[in-house]
């Protein structure tokens, strides 16, 4: 089965070893190009980039393999995981409150953490498995919730799934109607009789058979459809790899930088080490 670490592994994360986890993605391709386009997307990095840390005005201070976010909550989810690494020196414990503060209300503010980023990278240089625990969050904030509806719909290439859980990344996984659930149900009311297309997988939407990979298309289609610029270069990677018939990164995946010049991620072991 493919992705079967992240049926198995990525799942049981709240009790995974970091080490475990980083062990994985070096020999599982399907995994490791999942996780790279994921990473690439938010940071214009595909090298699993754990160290790195920048002042945005939207989100406070923004970190990590995914950008993690002061505004958002998960930086402090990281900085929460991290306390029982015994290599934890406390770098954080002045500024929790206020990061507290912040991600319950969903503010952007820096004040009282101003020296964020210079932790966060003196916890990067420091023994704190800092990618395997950033990596742990990931599962636990987005790629559990996703797996829901990936189970549920019984999705079989790798390509779709990682289209789901980007989406629980950039526009979060509940049910409004920007979100993960309410782009599924907006896509699957576009389907009213059996159809077929080129991938040969055939998932069940409703009463009816679809082909996996044309729902895939009207899925972002729908995606598009918010207009968000956040989304172009990965609506635009993801038709690529449609095009490319490259379901489940059975070879480098050819996508689009930030700067919409073209990049191949190939399935490596760059960035995994802590």
């Amino acid at each position: 089965m493919k992705l079967s670490f992240l049926y198995v592994g990525l799942l049981a994360a709240a009790s995974a070893s970091p080490l475990a986890i980083i062990d994985e993605l070096k020999v599982d391709c399907d995994a490791n190009i999942m996780y790279k386009l994921i990473s690439f997307f938010e940071t214009n990095n595909p090298d699993y980039d754990a160290r790195q840390c920048s002042r945005s005005s939207e989100s406070g201070f923004s970190a990590g393999i995914v950008n993690f976010s002061t505004r958002y909550g998960d930086a402090l989810a990281v900085i929460e995981q991290i306390e029982s690494d015994s290599n934890y020196n406390g770098q954080f414990d002045d500024m929790k409150p206020a990061l507290e503060r912040y991600a319950e209300s969903s503010s952007s503010s820096t004040s009282g953490i101003s020296e964020f980023c210079e932790q966060w990278v003196a916890v990067a240089d420091s023994k704190v498995d800092f990618l395997g625990h950033q990596i742990n969050v990931l599962n636990k904030k987005y790629y559990e919730p996703a797996y829901e509806y990936i189970s549920d719909m019984n999705l079989e290439y790798a390509l779709t799934k990682t289209v789901l859980f980007d989406t629980a990344i950039a526009h979060g996984a509940g049910s409004g109607s920007s979100s993960l659930g309410g782009l599924i149900k907006k896509t699957n009311s576009k389907f009213t009789k059996d159809t077929s297309g080129p991938s040969g997988s055939t998932i069940k939407v409703g009463d009816y058979e679809v082909d996996e990979i044309t729902w895939l298309e009207k899925y972002l289609d729908a995606r598009e459809e918010l207009g968000s610029s956040y989304d172009k270069i990965r609506i635009k990677s993801y038709r690529n790899l449609i095009r490319d018939k490259n379901y489940d990164f059975d070879w480098p995946a050819r996508v689009f930088d930030w700067n919409d010049e073209r990049k191949d991620l190939p399935c490596s072991s760059v960035g995994l080490s802590i």
